[in-house]
């Protein structure tokens, strides 16, 4: 278990659709892993998503590996991330995003180890 390899901000009132789903697992998760897992082949890698349109649809499933799980490791991240930017105020999305890559950072192996074990457990 590693760290958290991409990270995508929805900005401007965007939604996720196929197409915005398709294209972030092509031009930024894709590269992302490629460049920080050299060792190991992207085909074993296990990509963690849920049952929404966007992940299910056509489009989106020509991008292996497809994991059809509920994903419960959204709410072991997003919770305790929440709860750190609880209270605090951002003059603009860079210093969200700053906050947000620098709390992924610093979190210990073990932390997201922890969240995909719980996994699981359901």
């Amino acid at each position: 278990m590693r760290r958290v390899i991409a990270v995508d901000f929805l900005t401007e009132q965007r939604t996720v659709n196929a197409q915005y789903y398709s294209n972030l697992l092509k031009n930024t998760v894709k590269p992302a892993y490629r460049s920080k897992r050299r060792d190991i082949p992207i085909r074993s890698a296990i990509l963690l998503q849920d049952n929404a349109r966007p992940h299910t649809a056509r489009l989106t499933m020509e991008h292996p590996p497809y994991s059809p799980d509920l994903s419960l490791y959204d709410y072991y991240l997003f919770g305790p991330l929440k709860k750190a930017l609880g209270g605090l105020r951002f003059e603009n999305n860079a210093n969200v995003e700053s906050v947000v890559h620098e709390w992924l950072r610093v979190k210990p192996t073990d932390f997201y180890r922890k969240g995909i074990r719980k996994l699981s457990e359901r």
